[in-house]
C-alpha cells in the first residue's frame, strides 16, 4: 500500500549506506509540512535497513548503480511534481523539508540546502570540509557560486528534470554539478537556502578513503569544467594537464586558504588544514590524469 496521489518525491539513492534507514526516518518525521509525500529509495540494501512504511517504496536493483543511474531511476517512478533529493548518508532537521518548499514557493525553482558536519572523527571531518565546503550553513543565502548545487540536499520540479534528461549516467562524479550547468543554460536560477541543513554521515573515516574520495572526483569534475567552460569562465590553467600539474602546489594552497578565508569558523578544524591542502593537490593531479584520457580518446 502506498500514498494516494503525493504532490512530493524524495529520492535517496542508496549503495548498502548504513545510515539510510536513519535518512529515510528522518524524512517520514519531517514537521510542519502538509502535502502528501512519498520516499523513493533506489539502489541496493544489504544491511536491511530501508524502513517498511506505506510512504515508501525500495526500487532495489539487480546490480550496483552509481548515484546517476540511481536517482534516474528513482525520477523515472517519481509520482510528486515536486522532487527532493537527499544522499543515503545525509540525514535531515526536522524542518527541511518546509524550508526547503518555503524557498522553492517564494519563486525559486531550484533550491539547495545546507550540510552539517558531524563531529564523527578527524578524517570524517576533514573530507567534508576538503569536498562539501560550499554547503557549510555558513555559506550566504542566494545564488550559489560556480553555479552549484548539491544533489545530497536539493528541491526542484520533476519537469525540470526530464527537461534536460536527468543526470548524465556516463559520470560518476560530478553529475550533479553538470546537472546544475545544464539548468542553467535553460535559464532556470539556483538559490542556497543555508537554513535547510541535512548532517552529512559520510563513511569515509581513515587516510585511504580520505585519499580515495581526494582523487575520485576529480577527473569527471574537470570534464563537466571543460564542458561548461563558457559559463563557469574557467581559466586556461585548468584546461591542460600540464599546467594543472606545474602550478599544482600554488593552486591546491589557494583553494585550500580560500575555504578557511569564507568559512572562520573552521579555525577550530585549523589542524585539518594540511590534510586539506593535501586532498587539493590530488585533486589537481587527479584531474590531469582526466585530462589526459579526454586527449587520448579524442
Amino acid at each position: 500500500m502506498f500514498v494516494d496521489n503525493p504532490t512530493l518525491s524524495v529520492l535517496i539513492p542508496n549503495l548498502h549506506c548504513p545510515r539510510v534507514g536513519d535518512t529515510v526516518n528522518a524524512v517520514l518525521a519531517q514537521q510542519g509540512v502538509d502535502q502528501s509525500f512519498e520516499v523513493i529509495v533506489a539502489g541496493r540494501d544489504r544491511h536491511g535497513v530501508i524502513p517498511v512504511d506505506p510512504r515508501v517504496r525500495f526500487l532495489e536493483t539487480e546490480r550496483d548503480y552509481t548515484p546517476s543511474e540511481a536517482r534516474n531511476l528513482a525520477i523515472r517512478e517519481a509520482r510528486g511534481e515536486t522532487v527532493l533529493f537527499l544522499d543515503a548518508d545525509c540525514i535531515p532537521e526536522p524542518h527541511w523539508m518546509a524550508r526547503m518548499l518555503a524557498t522553492h514557493a517564494q519563486g525559486h525553482p531550484i533550491v539547495g540546502g545546507a550540510l552539517t558536519f558531524p563531529r564523527e572523527g578527524f578524517w570524517r571531518v576533514a573530507d567534508n570540509i576538503s569536498a562539501a565546503h560550499g554547503f557549510l550553513p555558513s555559506t550566504p543565502a542566494g545564488p550559489p557560486r560556480g553555479f552549484h548545487l548539491s544533489a545530497a540536499n536539493l528541491c526542484l520540479p520533476k519537469l525540470l528534470l526530464q527537461e534536460v534528461n536527468g543526470f548524465d549516467e556516463t559520470l560518476v562524479c560530478g553529475e550533479d554539478f553538470d546537472l546544475m550547468m545544464r539548468l542553467s543554460r535553460k535559464g532556470y536560477p539556483m538559490y542556497f537556502e543555508p537554513t535547510a541543513p541535512a548532517a552529512h554521515h559520510h563513511g569515509r573515516a581513515d587516510f585511504g578513503g580520505f585519499l580515495r574520495h581526494a582523487a575520485a572526483w576529480a577527473p569527471d569534475s574537470i570534464v563537466v569544467r571543460g564542458r561548461h567552460a563558457d559559463l563557469l569562465g574557467t581559466p586556461w590553467y585548468l584546461k591542460s594537464a600540464w599546467t594543472l600539474r606545474l602550478f599544482s602546489p600554488l593552486l591546491a594552497l589557494g583553494a585550500t586558504l580560500r575555504i578557511w578565508f569564507r568559512h572562520p569558523e573552521l579555525v577550530r578544524d585549523a589542524a585539518a588544514f594540511p590534510v586539506v591542502l593535501l586532498a587539493k593537490l590530488i585533486w589537481c593531479w587527479a584531474a590531469a590524469r582526466g585530462l589526459d584520457r579526454v586527449r587520448a580518446a579524442a
